[in-house]
């Protein structure tokens, strides 16, 4: 029977060693700007299953761990074999900012401190388990990373609930060309089933291809991201840098280039530890886009020439005229060297010499306009390869004699040069009135011989009798 004592006693036994295998892995205690709700903990079981119904989280108090679904709480409260569990506040917000976390979350009452704390499970027996106390001078303070646990140390890293930490270390030696690389790779089993995450890189970004912007134009930059099984990235963040000093974070952001010049754009793409990067070539020119015609009264049109060497995208531009305002559709390119039109029942309105007509970037910077132009119709059938046709302004000569001239000739009402008289009727016109006038100077000098008479013929007063009538 002595034999069999040792048997009893380490069936005694077994519970603890399976108690002992929990531990804290992970703790998401400040996160950048609120903590309300969202604070977190991740443990992890090396051991055999272990059913946590009737444990607590301790962070200064003792808490219940609540059943899942409470609160939003998914999975069950068993925690299997090398598997994770994410202890939070609302399993709700944590699910809604951790899209790609597919393991359990329970729901319990949590309240870290941001400077330091205390944090330990306890059993249903009242025994403390995983105990770990941390401080902000750990890291991951307000900053988005997270405490993780890599051997027996905390290190500050990007939050990877429900993965672990995977050690990926590369050092170089240029002179020797040496490379050692330390690898690890983490088997995470969580209720839904077991996934190995090797350290090979399992995010890939795509910055788009190289393009042509305008200088003053907003550019317009798009972001994709591949992950793991080389699938879209559902969730991950996107930081661009431009290359002139400036960054943006965002899948879809929009940049402007104030000077010329040829750029290099490099997007970073990551997701909970692994990451990826991409880059793009960017030719910055200056603008080379002009409205070079409003069309006539019979086809009023706005069109818009492109004097550059290269395709602009005019996506989201704006044209304006009077109170008439068109926003180009996205999409919408100029070839090099070529000229598009947009009619007024395409635009919405119509363009007229009262108003003035101006193109603007997508940011609301001019980019040209064009005033009191109204194109002859001929004009608009002429296909003139050195660009469009505008209609030409009055010539004034540089004697101010002659300016004089047309001022007072302007003055009288106003002028439409593509109904001005031929030249040749003006200078008929005067020959007409300079021999009229001829003929009138002698008609008077005929007219001044006749009176000329001798004033022998002309009667005397003294030779008129009045005569009284009765």
């Amino acid at each position: 029977m002595k034999f069999l004592y040792p048997i009893i006693i380490a069936l005694f036994l077994l519970p603890n060693f399976a108690f002992a295998s929990i531990s804290i892995t992970e703790i998401m205690y400040d996160l950048d700007g609120s903590d309300t709700d969202r604070e977190w903990v991740e443990i992890f079981n090396d051991g055999n299953p272990v059913d946590l119904t009737g444990w607590k989280f301790n962070d200064g108090s003792n808490h219940i761990l609540n059943v899942p679904p409470k609160n939003g709480g998914v999975g069950s409260m068993t925690i299997p074999s090398n598997g994770y569990i994410v202890l939070t506040e609302d399993a709700n917000v944590f699910l809604n900012e951790h899209t790609g976390y597919s393991g359990a979350v329970v729901d319990t009452v949590m309240s870290l401190g941001n400077t330091e704390g205390i944090l330990y499970l306890v059993d249903p027996d009242g025994g403390t388990v995983g105990s770990v106390t941390y401080s902000k001078t750990m890291g991951a303070n307000d900053d988005g990373n997270s405490l993780q646990k890599v051997g027996n140390n905390f290190i500050s890293a990007v939050p990877t609930p429900g993965v672990g930490v995977v050690n990926n270390q590369t050092s170089n030696t240029n002179n020797n060309s040496t490379t050692t690389t330390t690898t690890e790779i983490v088997t995470v089993v969580n209720n839904t089933g077991t996934s190995n995450w090797p350290t090979e890189q399992q995010v890939f970004a795509n910055a788009g291809p190289d393009k042509i912007v305008v200088v003053g134009a907003d550019s317009v930059f798009e972001g994709k991201a591949l992950g793991v099984e080389k699938k879209p990235l559902e969730n991950g963040r996107y930081v661009w840098n431009f290359g002139d000093g400036a960054t943006k974070e965002g899948k879809t952001v929009t940049h402007v280039y104030k000077y010329p010049g040829e750029y290099i754009v490099v997007l970073d793409v990551s997701s909970g530890y692994f990451s990826g990067t991409d880059k793009a070539k960017i030719q910055a020119e200056p603008s080379k886009i002009f409205i070079t015609s409003i069309g006539d009264t019979e086809r009023p049109l706005v069109e818009i020439s492109n004097n550059s060497n290269f395709e602009i995208d005019l996506s989201s531009w704006i044209i304006k005229s009077g109170v008439g305002v068109f926003y180009i559709p996205k999409n919408t390119f100029i070839l090099a060297n070529k000229k598009i039109s947009f009619s007024s029942d395409v635009l919405g309105f119509t363009p007229t010499s009262l108003n003035t007509t101006e193109l603007f970037y997508p940011n609301g910077i001019l980019v040209s306009k064009q005033e009191n132009n109204i194109v002859p119709k001929n004009t608009l059938n002429n296909d003139v390869s050195t660009s469009n046709v505008i209609a030409p302004l009055r010539v004034i000569e540089e004697s101010p004699q002659k300016e004089a001239v047309l001022s007072n000739t302007a003055s009288v009402g106003n002028i439409d040069d593509s109904k001005s008289t031929p030249i040749y009727l003006w200078i008929f016109g005067v020959l007409a009135i300079s021999f009229i006038g001829g003929l009138g100077v002698i008609s008077m000098k005929n007219f001044g011989n006749k009176n000329n008479t001798k004033k022998s013929e002309i009667p005397r007063a003294d030779e008129f009798k009045i005569i009284e009538e009765e």
